[in-house]
């Protein structure tokens, strides 16, 4: 992870099969300039890759969310967790060059919480962009969903 050019911390999510579904447990140290919070959970998802179960923690300290099923889960320190739309707005049908509104719950590492209407890209190949309101991130995601790069987030000028 890079914040201003500079490592900014690491993160990992390891992910195995549990029934119809997969289960999802990430981990991740963020901060400048040396990791000073831990962020980590564990999530499941259904059968058709949505939101069944998340659990995030900051620093030992539980995180309360409520994660619609079909939300964009964006955890600070836990990148990975944006493949899983990714993936399942392939199953859906979702083609490159479309887009989908989609609802964004946002958890950042001071255990804020936020809810935010966005539109989910996907450009083409493996490139996918996520624009929320004064801002736009991009992402590489693997055909099983796994996120393989994320680009640092834009802000927009009006």
């Amino acid at each position: 992870m890079l914040e201003d050019g500079l490592p900014a911390g690491h993160s990992r999510c390891d992910t195995r099969a549990s029934g119809a579904g997969s289960a999802l447990a990430f981990e991740g140290a963020v901060g400048l300039a040396r990791p000073n919070r831990i962020v980590a959970g564990e999530a499941s998802l259904d059968g058709d890759g949505r939101w069944a179960r998340v659990q995030v923690a900051v620093d030992g300290q539980a995180v309360p969310l409520n994660v619609p099923p079909d939300a964009l889960l964006d955890v600070e320190g836990a990148p990975a967790l944006v493949g899983a739309t990714a993936q399942r707005l392939m199953l859906s049908g979702m083609r490159p060059g479309q887009s989908r509104d989609i609802e964004v719950v946002r958890v950042r590492t001071d255990r804020s919480v936020r809810k935010i209407r966005g539109r989910c890209v996907w450009v083409g190949g493996r490139d996918w962009r996520l624009f929320l309101p004064l801002e736009s991130t991009g992402f590489s995601v693997r055909p099983d969903g796994a996120v393989a790069g994320v680009e640092a987030a834009a802000l927009l000028v009006e």
